[in-house]
Order: C-alpha cells, then structure tokens, then sequence
C-alpha cells in the first residue's frame, strides 16, 4: 500500500464519518427543531386556553356585577314604588278624613250618622246599647235618630234594639261607638276606625290608579341592561 492510497482511504474515512456525523447532526437539529416547535406550539395553546379562561372569567364577572347592580337598583325602585304608595295612601287616607270631617256641618250628615249607628248597633246585635260620638255630632243625635237607627238594626237583628245617648264624656275622634248596657261589649264605627277597615280596597284604588298603567322598574332596568 502507498502512501497516497493510504491517505486516500484515511481521507475516504474520516468523509464518510463526517458526513455521518453530518447526517445525524442534521437529524438531531430536525428533531430538536420539531420538539421546540411542539413546545412552542403547546405553550402557544396552553397561553391561549388561559387567556380564554381569563377572558371568560372576567365576562362572567362583569356580567355578575351588572346584573347585581342592576337587581340593586330593581330592589331601591321597588322601594321607592312601595314608599310612594304608601305616601300617597295616608294623603288620601287624610284628605278623606278632612273631607268626612267637613260634612258635619251639612244637613246630609244626620242620615249618615243614622247609617252608622244603625252599622253599630246591628254589629253589636244586643237588646240594649248606647252610643257616644264626638260633641259635633253629639248635637245631632236626638231622639228622633236613635229612634229611627234603633228601628234599622230591629230589622236586621230580627228582635227590640233600644238606643239610648251614652253619659260618657264625648269621643275625642269623629265617628260613633255603641256600647252595650252592660259595657262588656262594643262597636266601634269612628272615622279612623272605618277607614281602617276599607284600607285595603283603597290601596288597591290607589295603586290602581296610579302605578298599574306603567311600569317604570321594568322600564327602567330594562334600558340600563340595554346601554
């Protein structure tokens, strides 16, 4: 063997190594090329799930919080409805009183005192009563009014009614109690007391007159939800 056939088959080799080598650092570079594009890839992903989740959370926050400041304002305006309400109830109920008041002094009212001592008396259902009212209407009952409401509650309670003005001092309040003999027993057909009674049908009234026909709680919410 020569001296240049033995440096051309070193040379040959150390070639063939090389371009092994080559090879296999070629393959390498690929495959840690391709590991370090699956990470960045699933980093890229996992960065995109979270920022998803992030996104998502922070709508349903948002959301949370709209619609807690939005059933915040629904409760205060029902409040302020409710408050209104009951506002406009004791005006009404006041200017009522006023105006029943008012009629003492009218050639109407001793029918309508006959009409409540009747209501009380019959209420009362006893053989014997008296009745009290306030000094005003304690000057128009007489005995001609006690008579005529005695012969009323007769024909509801379907036995004698005697009525007779009670010693009592005057009731402070419009309006009149009938009381039986014995004082056990009593009803109570004053002003404040009747409207007490009716309290209920005027709310209805009231709020049927003044807040069934629109509803600005919806109304309202619904607006703010929409901007």
């Amino acid at each position: 063997m020569t001296q240049q056939q033995d440096t051309t088959g070193t040379s040959l080799i150390i070639e063939g190594i090389a371009a092994d080598a080559r090879q296999q650092a070629e393959a390498l570079l690929a495959e840690g090329k391709k590991m370090a594009e699956e990470r960045i890839a699933f980093a890229r992903g996992k960065a995109d799930k979270i920022t998803r989740e992030a996104e998502g959370k922070a709508r349903l926050q948002a959301d949370t919080v709209r619609q807690t400041v939005l059933s915040g304002i629904n409760v205060a305006l029902k409040r302020e409805k409710l408050q209104a309400q009951d506002g406009l109830l004791k005006e009404v109920l006041a200017r009522a009183g006023e105006k029943i008041a008012g009629m003492i002094a009218t050639p109407a009212y001793r029918n309508i005192l006959a009409a409540w001592i009747t209501e009380a008396a019959a209420g009362l259902d006893v053989p014997v009563a008296r009745v009290n009212a306030s000094a005003a209407e304690r000057k128009l009952i007489d005995t001609a009014l006690l008579g005529e409401a005695a012969k009323n509650a007769e024909n509801i309670c379907n036995h004698p009614v005697s009525l007779s003005l009670a010693d009592a001092p005057p009731l402070a309040g419009q309006g009149v109690v009938v009381t039986a003999a014995d004082g056990r027993t009593a009803f109570n057909n004053q002003v404040a007391t009747r409207l007490r009674r009716h309290e209920s049908a005027i709310r209805n009234l009231v709020y049927d007159t003044m807040f069934s026909s629109s509803n600005n709680t919806g109304e309202l919410s619904e607006g703010i939800e929409k901007s």
